[in-house]
């Protein structure tokens, strides 16, 4: 059966007030060419969804996109690191008397430090994400693949109007062949 290297798939799911939606988009191309788009929390995922479709697809540049919207509880809280921010205090109240200066430390001091201000993933939330990216790509992947074969049964048919359109053209030559002989 013939495959084509062209197909779409999404698939979507609902979970605790977002929604989740995989699309895959695959073309031809000489080998297996990957290219994934995830949220940025789900970025862990990338090396077994690629693993995953490489097992599937052996060739064609497929795209990957995972989008996440909704309005359910946050994935991720804030948190400060409150030890370090003592530490930066202290460093920076040390630099500001060697060097002999009056201004007074500010909040505004500490806002180039990326480092005190970290997300945590909240309630598990993190790990049923995860459940649900892996099952609603294989399901994807399964659309993926049936648009790819629904293609490549289009293109069968075509190739065989092709041919077909090839012998009577071939028939009909050969039909003419003992009068263009005399001629």
């Amino acid at each position: 059966m013939i495959r084509s290297m062209t197909g779409y798939g999404r698939v979507q799911g609902e979970w605790d007030g977002f929604t989740m939606a995989v699309e895959l988009r695959s073309v031809n191309h000489r080998f297996c060419d990957l290219s994934v788009k995830l949220p940025k929390h789900l970025f862990f995922l990338e090396p077994s969804l690629k693993k995953a479709l490489q097992k599937r697809f052996s060739r064609g540049h497929i795209d990957l996109v995972v989008q996440l919207e909704g309005t359910g509880r946050p994935l991720e809280r804030l948190t400060l690191d409150r030890e370090l921010a003592q530490q930066y205090h202290r460093v920076l109240e040390q630099l500001r008397k060697e060097l002999g200066l009056h201004e007074a430390i500010t909040l505004s001091h500490f806002v180039h430090y990326r480092d005190l201000i970290r997300t945590v993933e909240s309630n598990g939330h993190l790990e049923k994400q995860t459940r649900l990216a892996e099952r609603l790509v294989s399901r994807a992947m399964d659309a993926l693949e049936s648009a790819r074969s629904e293609e490549g049964k289009a293109i069968c048919k075509e190739f065989q109007s092709r041919v077909r359109g090839i012998r009577r053209s071939v028939d009909r030559i050969k039909n003419r062949l003992p009068r263009v002989i005399r001629a």
